[in-house]
């Protein structure tokens, strides 16, 4: 029997190595086909053209190649509105990203404002996921389940990124934007219990609606957390 010299030992041992190298990179290669695909199930349409307008941190206006006004919403993400901290940064920012430039949309749906829900794209520039990486959108997650969104967030809040590094912590727009429900107009009337929501540290008094009215939260004092924008706390 043919005992096997050292050398040949060596050889297999790279031969070896290299096949596994080859199936590693054709794995890699199916899951990226894979998720490649899957995204182009979800988001089937598609549209080019230049952004014309930047309405604010998660609304566009795109000048479409045969020369139609689209409003493109961002899918995913929501910024802070114009009245609120960063709001006006959010939109700058958004525009240092995409007035002017050439993009493509990759959309589903439309909204109940007709404008499209998509996903806007410079190149190979993900441009929802940049606005939450740099902190200047938090990933909506209300309507979306997207894995890189939502790890985006939480990069940009450990990295006190854009409106992540304000001393208290922001009220998400879906929070600003709710109605007060009751509001008693009697001269001198004043709230006598409040309500914290534990998850955003929004502090609401007994005439808003989310008082008693939030996923996680907790009776409070007057001092804690930070006042709703629209109770005042």
């Amino acid at each position: 029997m043919m005992i096997p010299s050292k050398r040949h030992i060596e050889l297999f041992c790279v031969a070896l190595a290299a096949a596994g190298a080859a199936f590693s990179f054709s794995l890699q290669l199916n899951a990226e086909q894979v998720s490649s695909s899957t995204q182009t199930d979800a988001f089937p349409h598609t549209l080019q053209g230049r952004v014309i307008t930047v309405l604010d941190g998660d609304s566009v206006i795109v000048l479409t190649v045969d020369r139609q006004q689209q409003k493109i919403r961002l899918q995913g993400i929501d910024s802070p509105e114009q009245g609120q901290d960063f709001g006006k940064r959010a939109r700058q920012m958004l525009a240092r990203k995409l007035k002017g430039k050439t993009v493509t949309v990759r959309w589903s749906k439309l909204d109940d404002h007709g404008r499209v829900l998509g996903h806007i794209y410079r190149g190979k520039r993900w441009i929802n996921h940049e606005m939450i990486r740099d902190g200047w959108a938090w990933h909506f997650k209300h309507f979306s389940r997207d894995a890189d969104l939502a790890s985006a967030e939480l990069a940009a809040r450990e990295a006190k990124r854009g409106l992540w590094s304000a001393p208290n912590r922001p009220i998400p727009p879906w929070d600003y934007r709710q109605p007060v429900l009751v509001v008693d107009q009697t001269p001198g009337a004043t709230s006598s219990s409040y309500w914290l929501n534990t998850s955003t540290n929004a502090r609401h008094n007994e005439r808003c609606k989310y008082y008693h009215n939030t996923q996680e939260g907790r009776p409070c004092s007057s001092s804690e957390g930070q006042a709703c924008g629209i109770c005042g706390g």
